[in-house]
């Protein structure tokens, strides 16, 4: 089976989901509906998988470069829609595949308005996020990244949890559309003035050599600087999370940043491989005040997830200095923390989820002992909150130690001020567990409460284990797309 192939059958199990979907409530049964959604979004994880295991060889030996026999093209004119697939991009599919049917797991019951909608638009969001971890061509990468503006626009807007969603859905939007046009005026600029094709083989051999001035750096930088996100263009994040339903805010942090972070490693590394050198202290300087930043400014928050949200945007701007570390320790680290914050922040989210259906409010002040009403949950949250300190044997330990020994070697004082701020997030974690877990219980916590049901403590017990399997076992997922990652510093042609 190659690329193409690949991805065609995950999109027509995607879209057979969503037809049925959409036509089955017509009949008056939306459990069945839902219940097709789940399994062709579980039918796609298993497809995943069995991909990962039959052509784990080729992934881990072969350069997406030289996978010719894993990509096929349809032609119109100047572009090109390529598919091909490394162990990095399947890496991130791994994680979409997982974590949809876990937002229609915990949106089961919670979702009680346009159902049939709410999980066609699930779906119609895996089909945008499977291509644009495969698609080779910047042009269609632009689309589909651009694209999935919609789908959690509408989510935001429609299932938002509080009065402010409607602000919150088109702050996302705004963000998202006007940053996104400076990757396009990059493409047209490419077409009319110096490249034929914005095909990915056809940018790393010729584009380093020919996009030589400074601006077009930042053409393509912006957008992904938005989506990561770096102070100060962080703004739409804390409220797009806030405002978010549960399966909304798993998307936004689990998958949707880790766009940004996919594009700087495939197309920003390679494509700008001179300018990035040049910009580096710039680069390093706005990641350290957005880690700074970050930190400090998820410690005075008393919404749950507006904390996580900053906490998110500290974590990711780590990665970044990673993947600009220009080793493999670095680069390793980088992608190990996005692939960990994906699950811990899932994890995160889902458990203030948890609490915000059975108490309706997020704030943190207005909770507190809740581990003697909720035990399955308290240990779950613990988990959740350990790994985000980055506690030897979870998964974001590994990552960040990795970046640790990968950037100290390029520049001491960056990652030890870096590393120093994010020490931070002991306090105000520990602070929001205890909080909310210990100490006395109030009346009206008492008057109505269940614990995790068994579709919660699935959701909740499957991201344990991964994150416990990460920091455990690290040397299996870090062998994995290792390979793939020593081929792109190998293409970097400083």
């Amino acid at each position: 089976m190659n690329s193409l192939e690949f991805v065609k059958i995950l999109c027509i199990i995607l879209l057979a989901g969503c037809l049925l979907t959409n036509l089955l409530p017509k009949f008056g049964n939306q459990v069945v509906s839902k219940t097709i959604s789940l399994v062709s979004a579980l039918m796609t994880f298993i497809v995943s998988i069995d991909y990962m295991v039959k052509t784990k060889c080729n992934i881990l030996t072969t350069d997406i470069y030289m996978d010719v026999s894993f990509v096929k093209s349809f032609s119109l004119k100047y572009i090109t829609l390529q598919y091909g697939i490394d162990s990095i991009s399947l890496s991130f599919i791994l994680l979409t595949t997982l974590l949809i049917p876990l937002c229609m797991l915990l949106s089961w019951n919670s979702i009680t308005t346009f159902i049939s909608q709410y999980f066609t638009l699930l779906l119609i969001t895996e089909i945008l996020l499977i291509n644009v971890f495969c698609v080779l061509d910047l042009f269609y990468f632009y689309i589909f990244f651009e694209s999935l503006l919609i789908p959690m626009f509408i989510m935001i807007g429609i299932w938002g949890s509080q009065q402010r969603r409607i602000y919150a859905a088109i702050q996302f939007f705004i963000y998202t559309l006007l940053s996104s046009l400076f990757m396009l005026v990059l493409i047209l600029k490419l077409y009319k003035f110096h490249l034929a094709s914005s095909s990915y083989y056809f940018l790393i051999s010729e584009g380093p050599y020919i996009l030589s001035n400074g601006y077009w750096w930042f053409l393509l930088f912006i957008p992904f600087a938005v989506k990561l996100p770096m102070w100060p263009v962080h703004l739409w994040l804390p409220e797009a999370h806030s405002e978010a339903p549960t399966a909304g805010s798993v998307l936004l942090a689990g998958i949707l940043l880790k766009m940004a972070g996919y594009g700087l490693l495939r197309f920003m590394l390679p494509l700008f491989s001179f300018q990035n050198e040049a910009y580096l202290p710039l680069l390093s300087t706005l990641a350290i005040i957005s880690i700074i930043f970050g930190s400090l400014a998820a410690i005075i928050q008393t919404d749950f997830k507006k904390l996580i949200a900053y906490s998110s945007i500290a974590h990711m701007n780590y990665a970044l200095l990673g993947l600009f570390s220009y080793n493999i320790t670095g680069l390793q680290g980088a992608l190990f923390v996005m692939l960990s914050h994906g699950l811990v922040s899932s994890g995160l989210f889902i458990s203030v989820g948890f609490i915000y259906d059975r108490y309706g409010t997020r704030t943190i002040t207005y909770l507190r002992g809740l581990s003697q009403l909720y035990p399955k949950l308290a240990v779950c949250f613990c988990i959740f909150v350990l790994a985000n300190m980055a506690i030897p044997g979870t998964s974001s330990f590994v990552g960040e130690i990795l970046i640790l020994m990968g950037t100290f070697v390029i520049n001491s004082y960056i990652i030890i001020i870096s590393t120093s701020i994010l020490v931070i997030t002991a306090p105000y974690s520990l602070w929001l567990y205890s909080r909310l877990f210990f100490g006395p219980i109030p009346i009206h916590q008492i008057r109505e409460y269940s614990d995790l049901k068994d579709n919660e403590f699935f959701v909740g017990i499957m991201l344990v284990v991964l994150i416990l399997i990460f920091g455990l076992v690290p040397n299996e997922i870090l062998n994995f797309f290792s390979e793939s990652l020593a081929h792109i510093l190998i293409s970097l042609k400083i």
